[in-house]
């Protein structure tokens, strides 16, 4: 099984051909993931952002099995309208982004994963799985109890349908304006991560630009990060076989 990762495109089209072609010539089996993100831009024209995320949900709905869109910053804000908004939050274009999450609800979620790969916008960091570890506790048991899957990813994206789960997803620490001790899986950087990485865990991830696809990891404790999100400086897309 493969997976073709698509890094946060905000507003870029340069996505397109290359998802499309993977699908094509690839087995049903194999998944392309969005890691969130997809408007927001100063370089990309209000009309452009639009019509990309209307493409997006379309080529989800055109692949439902095999298209994953994950949920990144500057998507929250147009969902749930936060207190903290991203830079670059349009306002122009939030009534109908509002109307597009809300009517594709169901087309989202926070993070995907194949065995101890995780798939996540920004990242999970150990101490925020710490601070918060009664509360996903609570949730992998609640998803047990009902027989379903309870992987890390099954959790963030239960706690996405439960009361006050945004919030916790949305977490913002005081570097980026926000009040929360920590930042959550939408928020955190590589640099906070790197010294806090769950162990065993490989994670996948975008929202911090960098020149060129990065790995970076730690022998000791099996940890791993991949930084994608290189689309500003090169037209790269990441491949992982499992």
């Amino acid at each position: 099984m493969r997976v073709f990762v698509v890094p946060d495109v905000h507003g870029r089209t340069c996505w397109q051909a290359p998802a499309q072609h993977f699908l094509d010539t690839h087995s049903p089996a194999d998944h392309v993931v969005f890691l969130g993100d997809y408007v927001d831009s100063f370089e990309v024209s209000n009309e452009q952002q639009l019509n990309t995320f209307t493409d997006i949900i379309a080529f989800k709905k055109a692949n439902p099995d095999r298209v994953i869109l994950l949920l990144g910053n500057h998507c929250f804000q147009y969902l749930y309208l936060s207190v903290v908004k991203c830079f670059g939050f349009n306002e122009d274009l939030y009534p109908a982004l509002h109307l597009l999450y809300k009517l594709h609800i169901d087309y989202f979620q926070v993070a995907y994963q194949r065995g101890q790969t995780l798939f996540v916008h920004a990242g999970i960091s150990q101490a925020w799985l710490t601070l918060h570890a009664e509360k996903i506790s609570q949730r992998q048991q609640a998803l047990e109890a009902t027989a379903q899957p309870a992987l890390l990813a099954d959790v963030l994206n239960s706690l996405l349908r439960s009361p006050g789960g945004p919030a916790l997803l949305w977490e913002v620490g005081p570097e980026h304006g926000g009040s929360d001790p920590l930042d959550g899986p939408v928020w955190v950087r590589p640099a906070e991560l790197k010294a806090n990485l769950p162990p065993g865990l490989t994670q996948v991830v975008g929202h911090t630009p960098v020149a060129e696809i990065t790995e970076v990891g730690d022998e000791a404790t099996g940890a791993r990060l991949i930084l994608t999100d290189c689309l500003s400086k090169k037209v790269d897309f990441l491949t992982l076989a499992f």
